[in-house]
């Protein structure tokens, strides 16, 4: 398969209707340079949508330079969009696993949930991932859920038990973590044990506080 090796440069252009802010990301893709000033950019290697470069273009054509090594063919797919100026921060999902609720307790040391954090703005933003609100599933709620809410349990609730923050600068992406707490009712000590089948869930909203809506949602897995 060697002989099938290929290196070289694949060399596209574009063009944008207006002056202004714009997302640009290229899977897979690992090393993208932009116009003749040959602006490195961010590469989304690994096709996880969220490794976009924020970057300020002139009305009309531009053109990306990406370095290509592949066996036998290669398949690339470059977007480019307007960044929104009234929402400058966005959130994707990590590959990072959420904690598992083990015996009623969150597992790890500390629990944490994290969410990939982008600033498409023009300031550096001091953020903080936070827990919005929890709650058993709703709509198909499983019996034994059904029964906490019949009976006049407090159902159990997540919450941000640290506060941290990061700065993120214009353009740049990161990751963001929260740590977490759970409370339980006093009389629902046992309560994951009456789930009678991992896969169930607890829901939790996070956000950030500089945004205003909720954001994402995680899914906690109960484990017995």
């Amino acid at each position: 398969m060697s002989a099938l090796e290929m290196q070289g440069w694949l060399v596209a252009d574009f063009e944008v209707a207006a002056n202004g802010r714009y997302q640009l990301r290229c899977s897979p893709a690992h090393h993208v340079e932009l116009d003749n000033d040959h602006r490195l950019l961010h590469g989304d290697v690994y096709n996880r949508r969220f490794a976009w470069s924020v970057v300020d273009l002139a009305q009309g054509r531009h053109t990306l330079y990406i370095r290509v090594r592949c066996k036998g063919s290669a398949q690339l797919s470059c977007v480019a969009r307007q960044a929104s100026e009234a929402d400058s921060i966005q959130l994707y999902p990590t590959s990072s696993p959420s904690p598992d609720i083990v015996a009623s307790a969150l597992a790890g040391v500390p629990p944490l949930l994290a969410m990939h954090v982008l600033n498409t703005g023009t300031s550096w933003r001091q953020l903080s991932l936070r827990v919005a609100r929890s709650e058993l599933p709703g709509g198909g709620r499983p019996p034994w859920a059904r029964t906490f809410v019949s009976e006049g349990y407090a159902a159990p609730k997540v919450y941000s038990e640290v506060n941290e923050s990061r700065w993120v600068a214009p353009g740049q992406s990161l990751i963001l973590s929260a740590e977490v707490a759970l409370a339980v009712d006093p009389a629902l000590a046992n309560w994951a044990a009456q789930a009678p089948n991992d896969g169930d869930c607890l829901l939790v909203w996070m956000y950030v506080v500089e945004l205003v809506e909720v954001c994402t949602v995680c899914c906690l897995w109960l484990l017995g």
